[in-house]
């Protein structure tokens, strides 16, 4: 499975990783647009939640 954090383009992961998919593991396009996205969709949520951590360190140190 290609790793998403080494894509900037969605669509040109969702390709790779769809191709890979069933290729690789043989589920329908259903089933592969369904991982596919979700670990797309994981990718974008660490990326908000580290930016959340560091906004808020950066708070509160202005705040010391």
């Amino acid at each position: 499975m290609p790793n998403p954090v080494k894509y900037k383009d969605k669509s040109v992961f969702m390709e790779d990783c769809m191709h890979q998919v069933k290729t690789i593991e043989g589920e329908p396009q259903e089933v592969s647009v369904g991982k596919c996205l979700g670990m797309w969709r994981s990718k974008e949520k660490k990326k908000k939640c580290a930016s959340d951590t560091i906004r808020e360190l950066s708070n509160r140190l202005l705040n010391l």
